[in-house]
């Protein structure tokens, strides 16, 4: 795996490098599509690496960590059905470009300022109308035209677990950066890099509250080869976003559920490629042609 160090100015914002020298646009640190890195952050006071920043040693902390190269944290929409108690399905509309992926987080919020967050399992659209699936209890009420937010993925997550912070007395914290996702994939289809990427760690004291912020920019590249033999996002599932079986039309229909349906032949296209069920356990994909 390959590591960086990145000695992080805390008072004046500057990035350094192991050998003290600043990082600069054409010395950013890079990634690629499925690779995974570590960034080895070092906190430090001025521009001397060795002025190491020991102010988290009394702190009990968690972080969090995204590489992204956007700014959007959520899309808003409005729910055209009124929701309330145990709901299997949100519906809402006006969303604006919406980033939508087979699975995700919904933020709804009424007229009195509550607010609830919900994940869907999965969503269609019919006539500008999104229906997420979910299986919650909520535990206010809302109204039809009460604010239904569809939560932004970054390119990619680093979850508290994914970071170690043992050495944080002395400034060091190391965070692993698995960049096969969706969202990595999505961006960066047809590119040879994503344009203005930054990598941003929060750390958090006992009580949730942020109490210091690294951000630096990064390069986050494609590669030639995308190859189905390696690992698949999490997120990226055979679900499709929108597919038409030669059957009968469906929206999020699940590649493995096919078969089942439509029997084998059954194909449906899925960001630009066609996927074709030879028999139970197989799955070609062709434009190029690969065998899931």
């Amino acid at each position: 795996m390959r590591t960086y160090d990145i000695y992080c100015d805390i008072l004046k914002r500057r990035y350094y490098g192991s050998d003290g020298s600043e990082l600069a646009n054409d010395a950013k640190p890079y990634m690629f599509f499925r690779e995974k890195i570590q960034f080895i952050i070092h906190l430090i006071n001025s521009s001397t690496i060795t002025d190491v920043y020991t102010g988290l040693s009394a702190e009990t902390i968690t972080a969090a960590a995204a590489v992204d190269d956007d700014w959007v944290h959520y899309y808003e929409g409005a729910l055209t059905v009124a929701k309330s108690g145990a709901v299997v399905e949100i519906k809402a509309d006006g969303f604006t470009s919406p980033s939508i992926y087979s699975t995700g987080t919904l933020v709804l919020i009424n007229a009195a300022g509550e607010s609830e967050s919900l994940n869907y399992s999965a969503y269609s659209l019919a006539l500008g109308v999104y229906t997420f699936t979910v299986a919650e209890t909520l535990a206010y009420s809302y109204a039809e035209n009460d604010v239904c937010r569809l939560v932004a993925h970054p390119l990619v997550s680093i979850a508290n677990a994914d970071i170690d912070k043992t050495s944080k007395a002395t400034g060091k914290l190391t965070a692993t950066i698995d960049c096969d996702t969706l969202q990595y994939q999505s961006a960066v289809n047809g590119l040879s890099e994503i344009a203005d990427c930054k990598f941003n760690l929060l750390i958090y004291n006992a009580s949730s509250v942020p109490i210091l912020s690294v951000l630096f920019a990064v390069d986050c590249l494609n590669t030639l080869i995308d190859d189905a033999t390696t690992s698949t996002p999490s997120s990226r599932s055979l679900a499709i976003k929108e597919v038409m079986l030669t059957s009968a039309p469906a929206v999020d229909t699940d590649l493995s559920t096919i078969d089942a349906t439509a029997g084998a032949g059954s194909w449906g296209w899925f960001e630009g490629y066609k996927y074709t069920w030879e028999d139970t356990t197989t799955v070609t994909r062709t434009s190029p042609e690969t065998t899931w």
